[in-house]
């Protein structure tokens, strides 16, 4: 790219592809500087305002950094790279309304949004405390992208979060009628059902992931992710006890 700019000293894109080059290198002073002389010889070049958001935002400079995104947005309000990257912007300045705003506007303008734009706008409105619109935005993404496992996740979290204990064992169930594998999931049914003060259910959910765990074929159930879950059930067992146990103490 070097050689190229030195046989066309003009050409703004050049120094635009080369500022791309360093960012990605993690080079951000040369890439910041490669932005500006693009957008000197070219002042109509949206695309170094991008860039360059991009740049300030990975060296820690989001003040910087939403200046030049929110010139990009303007300029190109299509563009659904540029309202992703002022949400997280927004994000880092802890002005999490604004940024599931910008995440909205990202998915209305692209042809097929990606469920990371779902996933990080219900993380924005959760943390703005809009848990109930975090979710029917998850929804909005399950209709539009399918049976997306990471929307389904965020969703069962913020249902946990607003103590709605039937609305994530719903979601559980749903995700693991899909699943060639059920054993991770009843486990976070079990835990569901725990955290819901349902111990008789969830000693019973446990058992069942034990059971399912156990026809694992050997290669799989040798694993140590699959021992360490193997582990935890039979821990969280310990903790909530017997179901004599149980009556023993309701009785008394």
């Amino acid at each position: 790219m070097t050689r190229e700019i030195a046989a066309h000293p003009h050409d703004a894109r050049l120094y635009l592809r080369r500022g791309e080059l360093h960012r990605f290198h993690g080079e951000l002073r040369a890439a910041l500087a490669d932005y500006e002389r693009a957008q000197s010889l070219d002042p109509t070049l949206a695309e170094a305002d991008l860039g360059r958001g991009r740049a300030l935002l990975e060296a820690n400079r989001a003040h910087a950094a939403r200046h030049s995104l929110t010139h990009f947005v303007h300029a190109r309000p299509k563009d659904p790279d540029g309202h992703i990257e002022l949400a997280r912007c927004l994000v880092r300045l802890a002005r999490p309304a604004e940024a599931a705003a910008e995440y909205s506007r990202a998915i209305a303008v692209a042809p097929r949004p990606t469920p990371d734009s779902y996933v990080e706008r219900a993380n924005a409105l959760a943390a703005a405390g809009r848990r109930e619109e975090a979710i029917r935005g998850l929804d909005d993404g399950l209709r539009r992208l399918g049976p997306v496992v990471s929307l389904q996740e965020v969703a069962i979290e913020n249902e946990v979060a607003r103590k709605n204990w039937d609305g994530a064992l719903a979601r559980v169930d749903s995700v693991a009628a899909l699943s060639p594998r059920r054993e991770s999931w009843l486990v976070r049914r079990a835990e569901i059902l725990t955290a819901a003060g349902r111990p008789r259910e969830a000693r019973a959910t446990y058992r069942e992931a034990l059971a399912a765990i156990g026809t694992l074929p050997p290669r799989l159930r040798e694993t140590r992710a699959m021992r360490r879950l193997e582990a935890q059930v039979m821990r969280s067992l310990d903790t909530l006890g017997s179901d004599e146990k149980e009556k023993s103490d309701a009785k008394s």
